[in-house]
């Protein structure tokens, strides 16, 4: 019996034909670079019961390119089903944790050595009184592994993104403190820059909206402000708010708000996650 390994390319269609060998060729695994691993007796064809671990390159396989290697050969066992872990090699561990209160919804962002926090909710969780709002900034530094205390920002508020260029980070809107809305709460529209050399914060701007709970993705010299809502009420109860579809762009060089071409595709949201990847947004 010739029995061959194929691979389907569920998106566009395509069926590989990976090995032609005459032999049994069975219990294929891919490896998580994309490498195939198999198993075979081509090697012991007139021996049915031994088998050796074979491997194909991803860009092998991929491109109908037949270069097996031996990747496994006990000349008095049988190898075969092979499977894979991934990489072991790393370790987790704990730093110091950063000062009280304890915090969350707080904006975060890298800079040199330094992980900045600034901002956040303390207290119990959906609950917004005045105290809950947080405008304290603080930096770990990864070289010393120590916290230290940095200057606060002018707002009181959490659900806000960071973003860093050059020797500045720049704070865009969040939620906040509002004593004349029902319920007291509303987003913000102002754009705040932390100078982390002089450690001073002072307001460069405001964007074409309030937002909050949105994401701040930076690809080369502009952040892109995408989702999030206005949180502010439209009318007492209001706890809908608006939702944004539209996209705000942040020019670093000029520190101007700059409309974009593109929406945000259903369903609109809240409180998600995004990061840069090869220049595209993901």
């Amino acid at each position: 019996a010739n029995w061959d390994i194929y691979v389907k390319d569920r998106y566009a269609g395509n069926l590989y034909r990976v090995t032609t060998d005459s032999a049994q060729d069975f219990a294929p695994t891919f490896k998580a670079n994309g490498d195939l691993v198999f198993a075979s007796n081509r090697v012991n064809f007139n021996n049915p019961g031994r088998f050796n671990l074979y491997q194909i390159k991803f860009n092998s396989w991929s491109k109908s390119l037949r270069d097996e290697t031996v990747l496994v050969n006990s000349p008095a066992a049988d190898d075969y089903s092979p499977s894979f872990s991934g990489d072991l090699r790393f370790a987790q561990g704990e730093y110091a944790h950063f000062g009280n209160p304890a915090r969350s919804s707080f904006g975060a962002i890298r800079h040199g050595n330094r992980v900045y926090i600034g901002g956040g909710h303390q207290g119990r969780e959906h609950t917004y009184p005045r105290e809950s709002f947080m405008n304290k900034v603080e930096y770990f530094d990864l070289t010393t592994k120590t916290w230290h205390e940095a200057a606060p920002r002018a707002f009181y508020a959490h659900g806000f993104s960071l973003a860093a260029f050059g020797k500045y980070i720049y704070a865009f809107g969040g939620f906040a403190f509002e004593e004349n809305n029902k319920p007291k709460w509303k987003s913000l529209n102002v754009i705040e820059r932390y100078d982390t050399e002089l450690d001073k914060w002072e307001i460069v701007g405001q964007m074409p909206r309030n937002r909050s709970s949105n994401v701040v993705v930076t690809v080369g010299e502009r952040a892109y402000l995408i989702g999030g809502w206005d949180s502010t009420p439209k009318f007492p109860g209001d706890l809908d708010g608006t939702f944004h579809r539209a996209i705000d762009v942040f020019d670093f060089r000029t520190e101007k708000m700059i409309p974009a071409l593109f929406t945000l595709p259903d369903p609109l949201r809240r409180a998600f996650s995004a990061v840069e990847h090869d220049g595209k947004i993901v």
